[in-house]
C-alpha cells in the first residue's frame, strides 16, 4: 500500500502555457491550484520547456522588429548581442560646453545668431 497523497495530475499544456509567458511558480502554483513544490518536483521539464519556447518566441518577435527598422530594437540588440554600449565620456572641455550652452539657451535668437557668426568667424583662415 503507497504512502501519502495521490499524485497530483496537472494539466501540462496549460502548465506549458503559462511558462511560455514567462509566469513565475508562485503564479503558475495559483492558476494551477497546487504548490510550488509540486510544481518544482513534478513539473520542471515542462516548465523548462515552456520559458525556453516564449523566450525564443520572443527573440523571433524581436528580431521581426529590427528587419522591420524599428530603432528601438536594433539599440537593445545591438547592445544585448553585439556588445555595444552609450558611453558619455565627460572631461572638462565637455563640462564647460554643457555649462555655456546652459547659458546660450536662455539667450535671445538675435544674440544667439551674433554668437554664432563670431563663432565661424573664428574658423575662417586669416586673410592674407
Amino acid at each position: 500500500m503507497p504512502l501519502g497523497r495521490p499524485k497530483l495530475e496537472l494539466d501540462e499544456e496549460q502548465l506549458l502555457n503559462l511558462a511560455r509567458i514567462q509566469c513565475t511558480y508562485e503564479e503558475m502554483a495559483a492558476v494551477m491550484n497546487c504548490s510550488i513544490d509540486t510544481l518544482r518536483d513534478n513539473y520542471s521539464h515542462v516548465i523548462h520547456k515552456g520559458r525556453e519556447q516564449g523566450k525564443m518566441s520572443l527573440r523571433r518577435e524581436l528580431w521581426k522588429l529590427v528587419q522591420r527598422g524599428n530603432l528601438g530594437a536594433c539599440i537593445w540588440m545591438s547592445k544585448n548581442y553585439l556588445g555595444m554600449s552609450d558611453k558619455a565620456e565627460l572631461n572638462t572641455t565637455n563640462t564647460v560646453i554643457v555649462e555655456q550652452t546652459k547659458q546660450m539657451v536662455e539667450l535671445p535668437t538675435e544674440q544667439l545668431i551674433e554668437i554664432a557668426k563670431e563663432e565661424i568667424k573664428k574658423l575662417e583662415p586669416p586673410s592674407e
